[in-house]
């Protein structure tokens, strides 16, 4: 009975030490990947500031096929990943990277940076990555990030020697977790965007909100479909 006693004892030590060692970094951790693992889930966002500032959002499926709805200047755009390849939208038709890598301007740069995207999941767990001295509070996880952290986040970071080059460098992020999963995140941004010459100090603050966890679905376009084959 005493030997009973003491199993039982060091058994709830034992999980009282492992709670107690958990860091707001490992739970963020893995409530985004419990969120890529969950079959599929919605979101919305809103970017405020910089670059392509404006409402977004997207569906990804159980496949891991992801439609996502782009802000742009004059409006929004549409945009399908399946692995590592993708389609867009555009004034001609969907096109796909390949199509987009060889056109001029505008487009593709946005090839460029569409390489780059990542899926809320895939985002959040480089935040948690990228995130430094993070602390826990109300269910809310929420840090400074690291230089390169902003940088990658920017959209900027894997552009290339042609591309433009990110400076001054910080930010912070939010997370808040419900039922294990991540909910919502928010990140802040701030930076000097150099190119060609021209600095531009830019401070864009984007929030992510997750719904229809587990229960979302994706009809991908025809037109897509024929160039992610």
């Amino acid at each position: 009975m005493k030997a009973l006693t003491l199993l039982s004892t060091t058994s709830v030590l034992a999980i009282s030490l492992l709670t107690v060692s958990a860091s707001p970094k490992d739970d963020a951790w893995k409530a985004a990947a419990k969120l890529a693992d969950a079959g599929g889930y919605s979101w919305k966002s809103n970017t405020e500031g910089g670059f392509g500032g404006g409402e977004g959002g997207g569906k990804v499926g159980k496949d891991g096929t992801a439609i996502l709805t782009i802000p742009r200047r004059d409006g929004t755009m549409q945009a399908v990943i399946h692995g590592k390849k993708a389609a867009l939208e555009t004034d001609e038709g969907w096109q796909s990277l390949s199509e987009l890598e060889n056109a001029e301007g505008f487009m593709r740069f946005f090839a460029r940076r569409l390489q780059n995207i990542k899926l809320p999941a895939q985002e959040a767990a480089a935040l948690a990555k990228n995130a430094e001295s993070l602390t826990e509070s109300d269910g809310v996880i929420s840090g400074k990030l690291s230089e390169a952290g902003v940088i990658e986040l920017s959209g900027f970071g894997g552009l290339g020697n042609d591309g433009p080059t990110i400076s001054n460098a910080k930010g912070s992020v939010k997370i808040w977790i419900k039922d294990g999963l991540i909910s919502k995140y928010q990140y802040s941004l701030q930076y000097t965007f150099s190119f060609n010459g021209n600095d531009r100090d830019t401070d864009r603050t984007t929030t992510i909100e997750i719904s229809n966890i587990g229960s979302t679905t994706v009809d991908v376009p025809e037109g897509a479909k024929k160039k992610l084959s």
